[in-house]
């Protein structure tokens, strides 16, 4: 969506997409397919072949980055290169070489990797990764920031950056609805995710299997949930994975407020859409939550924290006559910053006063 968007307010975008390792690199994508985007040259790049061996993933992005800087390098007539999270690693390599390559910034999306852990096997693949993370920050010419409320891991770890470039994730338009006022009956709470400890979907189901008798509420829950780890309440209802945006957004505009409770995250896309979507927001401080989640549209809790979580449920429920302030306030914050359109204009102006 970004490479699109930068494209359309004017920017030349060279987009290097990585196939699977067995494509070939005249393999076929599906990125932009259909669409006539002149500003655009998509350049297929064939992933490393898969290993399997402890810091497999390490070394295997930096294998495919070598396939990025082989493809780049005889187009290095650029302005600025955007890598997100490794694929920049041999091109900084390069440049560190003496190889003529302009300015070249790196995503790591959230920085998860110094973000709380949720199992001992988060902790340790963290580790793994921290200091490849640091060597590519350290030397990229600048960082690309999901937010501001991310500029604190840099303390954590040990990096002065050279330039921070906000460049946020964003919802198109069709995902604002029209305020028309929620159904009569319950506080109706919506979670939507993968199965994944990080999800903090065990937390969400104890803070459920808590709740006292005389709460007025329902949870949906859209996701693979395996179906022996599914509460037994008429008050939840479990839908399963959806892939169809028009059903998970009828969902939304009977609900009123998204439950986001992970260990970590980046900028969480359900998020974005929960707010567009007219939604209050229950979430984690995590990644850059906090720069889209706060006092005026939702409730902002600490990491793993069982007690917070069901205090902000609880109070969502008691004032439910105060939350549709909380709804607009959220849909407000979309209009104004995270609309793709205006957050790829955003990107491309602060992009460019670092080149300035």
């Amino acid at each position: 969506q970004l490479a699109r968007h930068l494209a359309q307010a004017g920017a030349r975008v060279d987009v290097y997409h990585v196939l699977p390792h067995d494509a070939g690199a005249d393999g076929k994508s599906d990125v932009f397919a259909g669409e006539h985007l002149p500003n655009i040259r998509l350049i297929p790049v064939e992933r490393a072949r898969p290993d399997r061996f402890p810091g497999h993933y390490v070394w295997e992005s930096y294998r495919s980055s070598v396939a990025v800087w082989e493809a780049l390098k005889s187009r290095l007539d650029v302005d600025f290169i955007y890598a997100q999270g490794f694929a920049g690693w041999e091109t900084i390599r390069r440049k560190r070489m003496g190889a003529p390559v302009p300015p070249i910034g790196v995503n790591f999306h959230g920085f998860e990797m110094w973000q709380r852990p949720a199992s001992a096997r988060s902790r340790l693949e963290q580790w793994l990764l921290r200091p490849f993370v640091k060597w590519n920050v350290r030397h990229a010419d600048a960082t690309l920031l999901l937010g501001r409320s991310l500029e604190s891991v840099f303390a954590r770890m040990g990096v002065v950056p050279r330039h921070l470039v906000e460049s946020p994730n964003g919802v198109t338009p069709e995902w604002l609805t029209p305020d028309a006022g929620r159904p009569e009956g319950p506080t109706r709470f919506v979670f939507i995710g993968r199965y994944e400890r990080r999800k903090g979907i065990e937390e969400l189901q104890e803070v459920i299997a808590r709740m006292p008798a005389s709460a007025d509420y329902h949870f949906d829950f859209i996701g693979p949930i395996p179906d022996a780890l599914r509460l037994d309440s008429p008050r939840v209802t479990y839908h399963g994975l959806l892939r169809e945006e028009g059903v998970i957004r009828d969902i939304l505009k009977r609900a009123d407020i998204l439950v986001c409770p992970s260990y970590a995250e980046g900028m969480p896309t359900v998020i974005l859409e929960a707010m567009a979507s007219g939604l209050a927001v229950i979430a984690t401080d995590v990644g850059a939550v906090a720069d889209l989640v706060s006092r005026d549209n939702g409730w902002i809790i600490p990491t793993g924290d069982v007690e917070a979580l069901r205090d902000a449920v609880l109070d969502a429920i008691a004032s439910r006559p105060a939350i549709a302030s909380k709804r607009r306030a959220s849909q407000e914050r979309i209009r104004a910053a995270y609309l793709w359109n205006t957050v790829a204009s955003d990107t491309l102006r602060r992009i460019e006063a670092t080149l300035s």
